[in-house]
């Protein structure tokens, strides 16, 4: 009789179980980039907390565009915890913690060009520019960061030598003693140039 009772509650369970991976699997297959996003966003929230890093404005901020960042250019879990990595290496960023999600993002997707905008070769602004604004205009809620980025790398593709658009929103001046873009995307790509093995 008890066993009876206990394969009853089996596989009561395991309708449920069953129920609830379907349901998700509708989900997945409905909308795969936002669950993907999910995903990946959960999993770098959770990696800051294992690095003790508290919830804070900056944290969620950088959770997000990293989420996103890590949906669109295909990036594993490991890539974002290697990202959480490269995030703790590179504190205090609190002003600009959003935007630390870009060359963490870029890293292990196109190491190439992560290491020819350390370099500052015009063409890879250019490549960097065209991708952060293609980003931008299909991304609402991060749109603004990734047209920031954009400004910044356009700037980087003649020279910065042109000035940035008026009334972004954004500007370099949250950074303290950083001036100018190419300061600014200096700063956030020489400070996670290091090598990380997990």
């Amino acid at each position: 009789m008890a066993k009876d009772h206990d394969s009853f509650e089996l596989a009561v369970a395991m309708q449920a179980f069953a129920a609830r991976l379907e349901v998700l699997a509708i989900v997945m297959h409905e909308h795969p980039r936002q669950s993907n996003w999910g995903i990946s966003r959960k999993h770098c929230e959770a990696t800051l907390a294992t690095y003790g890093f508290p919830r804070s404005d900056a944290t969620s901020e950088f959770t997000s565009l990293v989420g996103i960042l890590a949906t669109c250019f295909g990036l594993s879990l490991r890539d974002v915890e290697r990202g959480v990595i490269f995030f703790s290496i590179a504190q205090p960023v609190t002003a600009f913690a959003m935007e630390f999600a870009w060359p963490i993002a870029l890293k292990p997707k196109w190491l190439d060009l992560f290491r020819r905008l350390l370099s500052d070769e015009a063409a890879a602004h250019g490549q960097a520019y065209k991708l952060a604004a293609d980003l931008a205009a299909g991304e609402s809620g991060v749109d603004r960061v990734l047209t920031f980025l954009a400004e910044r790398h356009n700037s980087g593709y003649t020279g910065f030598k042109n000035s940035l658009p008026q009334g972004a929103g954004l500007d370099d001046s949250a950074m303290s003693r950083i001036r100018g873009p190419k300061a600014m995307l200096q700063a956030l790509f020489r400070r996670i140039d290091v090598s990380v093995t997990t």
